[in-house]
């Protein structure tokens, strides 16, 4: 139940209909089929039983199949050539088990198919329909938790929050009906009537990025000055914007000091700003990302003074302070330093997560050994070549499979298909049963994996120097990406 969508959600589009078990949301030629099935069947019965009335044959002549849509309909097809007729063929699971048998067909070595992508895209780190496998993050910030169980909550003082401001944006449940209208993105000022759809909206970068200029000229009206008061108010876009008042007047100015306009994400300058903090205090971080954990235990030895990070987490009964510093001392620098890797070669936002193996095994088995935290710790500096602790990496995802004994991916593949599939009587049909074999059981193959740790790295690189204004001069392209109609994509195989 957990794991399926709240369909009592403030959250969901109340006009739009969803998938509870995906989330999946549907077209607007599926919901109109869906929502009009009962009348649709009722219309299609009494023009049936009119018919009939009106010639008694038309009782045994064939009925007309009606076109049904459903989720179902949303699976990816594609279309391929055979033999000069064009086959729909639709993306299943099970096409791993087709090339399989057809390698015990044509006599080819299926321990070589097997070191081999055999598939469209890994379904081992992708769905069916090609989008990636997403863990859930939240269980690695409790397996931390648990590293800190008796720490005080909340902290005695507090001298400077940072607030994730899309966080707190969706954090309201009632939102008022002006922000100040909503045209095309363009808010123009407070008395702009916002749109219905507000956490919708947010997710739209268009809108973000409006609705952040509006609320950096917005916070510099005289009207806020009751709001500031005695309080030094910084928002952080392209530059970072200070915000004080002197002699009952607002006063804004550009902070060069904390402006780090080369970091595109508010998760590395939450990190940037806190490391730029030269005297003596204590800092909160609200709210929810695991993300922004990780980083900022990364980047606790840049500290430039004696400060203390707290994480103000979740909303509702769930939120709850974590004391990073008190985290970090636990950890230690070389795990802390792990971190990055670690969530990023697991599943992030950037990077897809390897089918039904988490986040709690891995992070027990980076805890456990000094070679792992290692090779980990290393694909977060720049300087270090991919390949140097390519096979331990291998060696950490055969662990994650339940091979310990082996250091080889691509073994791996051999051994877990075996253990499924061997043939225990020799007259038993093996091609029968290996036609339905389910891909996303096995680990990438080697080339598979290469580019899932080149993603890894950039990102690892990224989040680990999140203390400084220039965070990186990595190229995407270089690290598993491409560039296919001037996006970003997922480069899948060396």
């Amino acid at each position: 139940v957990l794991q399926t969508i709240n369909p009592f959600s403030s959250s969901i589009d109340a006009d739009q209909l969803f998938n509870i078990s995906t989330g999946q949301a549907a077209s607007l030629e599926i919901t109109n089929c869906l929502l009009n099935t009962v009348s649709g069947g009722t219309f299609l019965r009494d023009q049936f039983i009119m018919e009939c009335n009106l010639n008694s044959d038309r009782f045994h002549q064939p009925i007309k199949k009606n076109k049904v849509l459903s989720f179902a309909s949303l699976k990816k097809k594609k279309k391929m050539k055979i033999g000069e007729k064009v086959h729909e063929v639709t993306l299943q699971r099970d096409l791993c088990g087709r090339l399989l048998a057809l390698s015990l067909d044509t006599s080819i070595d299926l321990e070589k198919v097997l070191c081999f992508p055999i598939t469209p895209m890994p379904l081992s780190l992708c769905h069916i329909d090609g989008s990636l496998n997403k863990p859930d993050k939240s269980v690695l910030i409790h397996e931390l938790e648990k590293q800190v169980e008796d720490m005080e909550q909340p902290p005695p003082q507090v001298d400077l929050i940072i607030i994730d401001g899309f966080f707190f944006l969706n954090t309201f449940k009632e939102m008022p009906r002006s922000f100040g209208d909503d045209k095309e993105f363009h808010i123009s000022g407070p008395q702009q009537t916002r749109t219905a759809e507000f956490t919708k909206d947010l997710k739209n970068i268009k809108f973000k990025e409006a609705i952040v200029k509006f609320l950096i000229d917005h916070w510099a009206d005289q009207e806020m000055a009751t709001i500031i008061g005695s309080k030094v108010i910084y928002i952080i876009h392209d530059l970072c914007y200070e915000y004080s008042v002197t002699d009952n007047k607002v006063t804004r100015i550009i902070n060069n000091e904390l402006s780090c306009p080369d970091h595109e994400e508010a998760d590395t300058k939450i990190a940037f700003v806190a490391c730029q903090q030269n005297e003596d205090s204590t800092i909160t971080v609200r709210t929810s990302d695991t993300d922004i954990v990780v980083i900022m235990l990364a980047n606790m030895e840049h500290l430039q003074a004696r400060v203390e990070v707290w994480m103000d987490l979740g909303v509702g009964n769930a939120r709850r302070c974590i004391d990073v510093s008190a985290l970090y001392k636990k950890l230690g620098t070389k795990i802390s330093k792990a971190l990055p890797a670690l969530h990023a070669f697991t599943g992030c936002d950037f990077n897809p997560a390897l089918y039904r193996r988490g986040k709690k095994k891995p992070l027990q088995l980076l805890m456990n050994s000094e070679i792992f935290q290692d090779a980990f710790l290393d694909l977060g500096s720049k300087e270090h070549n991919v390949q140097d602790s390519f096979n331990i990496i291998q060696s950490f995802t055969c662990h994650l499979y339940g091979l310990k004994k082996l250091d080889d991916v691509n073994q791996a593949r051999i051994v877990i298909f075996n253990r499924t599939y061997k043939v225990k009587d020799k007259s038993q049909p093996f091609s029968l049963s290996v036609r339905n074999y389910d891909a996303c059981n096995l680990p990438p193959c080697e080339s598979e994996l290469l580019q899932q740790v080149l993603r890894t790295k950039f990102i690892a690189c990224l989040w680990s120097n999140a203390h400084n204004a220039k965070i990186t001069d990595l190229l995407p392209t270089d690290y598993g990406w491409k560039i296919v109609d001037e996006k970003f994509k997922m480069n899948w195989f060396a």
